[in-house]
């Protein structure tokens, strides 16, 4: 571009693909740690005392730097162990590869229980806007629903469950129900 162009800079490109990167990921960061926080609050005022087995962090309102190898659960209750995650739309291949992340956590932990006596479900709990939401569109909707199928299989494959839910009152009373159980 240099030779085609004398305005052409590349440091300013580089300069302005960094901070458009660094918005997206903020943006993303911020919704994706939303969702635990607002399930915690919606548990804690149908059922207080269930608050207990979120993760500190979430109970916090805040997420720590931690190691890079530890394994991170957000809700681990006498029944049910479950991590959060939210299918969005706006990026799909970001939010994707946390789901998995989550999921492969989940599996780790799971993994590590197997010795004890009490065996709990492990779920990933994906948020997801419904089908005839109509800030989608027609092409983002059938890309959800194969990305949501193509989860689903990869948490079979690990012995896993994807649960995918809409509200936060649908994640909410699942796990009042899985904890009442």
């Amino acid at each position: 571009m240099a030779s085609m162009s004398s305005l052409y800079d590349s440091n300013s490109t580089v300069q302005l693909l960094e901070q458009e990167f660094a918005q997206e990921a903020a943006a993303i960061r911020e919704t994706a740690d939303r969702l635990p926080a607002l399930v915690l609050e919606y548990v804690k005022e149908k059922r207080p005392g269930l608050e207990r087995f979120f993760s500190e962090e979430i109970q916090e309102s805040r997420r720590r730097r931690r190691d890079a190898h530890a394994v991170i659960i957000d809700f681990a209750g006498s029944r049910l162990v479950a991590n959060f995650g939210t299918l969005a739309t706006g990026n799909f291949t970001a939010s994707i590869g946390r789901i998995k992340t989550r999921l492969w956590e989940l599996k780790v932990d799971r993994d590590s229980e197997r010795e004890a006596l009490v065996k709990r479900e492990h779920e990933m709990i994906v948020q997801h806007p419904k089908r005839n939401d109509p800030q989608l569109t027609r092409s983002q909707a059938e890309r959800m629903e194969e990305v949501l199928h193509a989860l689903e299989k990869q948490a079979d494959q690990e012995e896993l469950s994807l649960r995918p839910l809409n509200t936060i009152e649908e994640i909410g009373e699942h796990i009042l129900q899985k904890e009442a159980a």
